[in-house]
């Protein structure tokens, strides 16, 4: 039906692996509201991917652009080479800029969608007649929030700038008699390589989004005896994949108010929710005790 492999293989979890069967979303819709890892990591993916192409594409028009206006045979100098590289940087700035308010862009509907999720979390627990159930809510609590957006792009601005020094170092260090094209070559090869690393940011912020929704959302019901629960994919200790770090194996199942940061032992520090670092799954559930 479309779906991604590799996502319905971290639906299906660790049984499904062993069975050798895969469930499909359109014929088993529920799934992903059984897992809320799998359902988190479900919601993020299109957004690293998004991030990836916008990248991709962005990098080839800026750098096909700069290439056009250099000469095809002439070496480089040292004086015509620190030129080349502020070019360059410049390029590579002028992608960040059309980069950076795509992220902003997908992660505002990531939010909403959080609190939707959460609205299927509480009922699952019994929980309804909850502010989240008007029409609108989720918009409303969900779709306003702007600290993930600021703290994405201070970030993203961070790492174009060593994107920007990487792709210089590397122009700098072509061959002697490289063309002006070959040393701009080499920096767009240099862009190319850091998909990994935009995927990693775009993730680790849309979760960020996704759970400030979710933990601002619980706030906003003001439902006594609800609380707030740090997990991952964890069972009776044991992780169910590789992916489970320590801090998250050190935080599973901590419970806390809601407004209370979570603890982390292994850092010594407070987290307000999830993501405690890059590519974090972890997920912020609501908890009532003895539900």
């Amino acid at each position: 039906h479309g779906i991604r492999a590799a996502h319905l293989d971290a639906l299906a979890g660790p049984a499904a692996a062993h069975s050798g069967r895969r469930p499909c979303l359109v014929c088993v819709p529920s799934v992903a509201m059984v897992d809320p890892i799998a359902r988190g990591e479900l919601r993020k993916a299109p957004i690293g991917q998004g991030i990836v192409t916008a990248h991709r594409n962005a990098v080839d028009a800026a750098f096909a652009s700069l290439r056009k206006t250099l000469p095809i045979t002439t070496a480089v100098t040292p004086l015509s080479r620190r030129q080349l590289e502020l070019q360059i940087q410049r390029a590579v700035l002028g992608v960040s800029r059309k980069i950076l308010p795509s992220p902003a862009e997908r992660t505002a509907p990531l939010r909403v969608t959080g609190i939707q999720d959460l609205r299927h979390d509480l009922l699952r627990l019994g929980v309804t007649n909850t502010v989240l159930d008007h029409p609108g809510a989720p918009e409303r609590h969900g779709g306003s929030f702007t600290d993930a957006e600021r703290k994405l792009q201070v970030r993203a601005a961070g790492r174009w700038r060593v994107f920007a020094t990487h792709a210089a170092q590397n122009a700098s260090r072509a061959a002697p008699d490289a063309s002006p094209r070959d040393v701009v070559d080499l920096a767009a090869a240099a862009l190319r390589g850091q998909d990994s690393r935009i995927e990693r940011i775009a993730r680790t912020e849309a979760s960020r989004a996704y759970n400030q929704a979710r933990s601002t959302g619980m706030a906003a019901i003001r439902l006594p005896g609800l609380q707030q629960q740090w997990q991952e994919r964890i069972v009776n200790g044991v992780p169910l994949d590789n992916r489970v770090a320590a801090d998250s194996i050190a935080m599973h199942g901590q419970v806390k108010p809601v407004g209370v940061s979570f603890d982390d032992p292994t850092r010594r520090r407070k987290v307000v929710h999830p993501p405690n670092r890059p590519r974090d799954r972890s997920v912020v559930m609501p908890y009532l005790h003895g539900r």
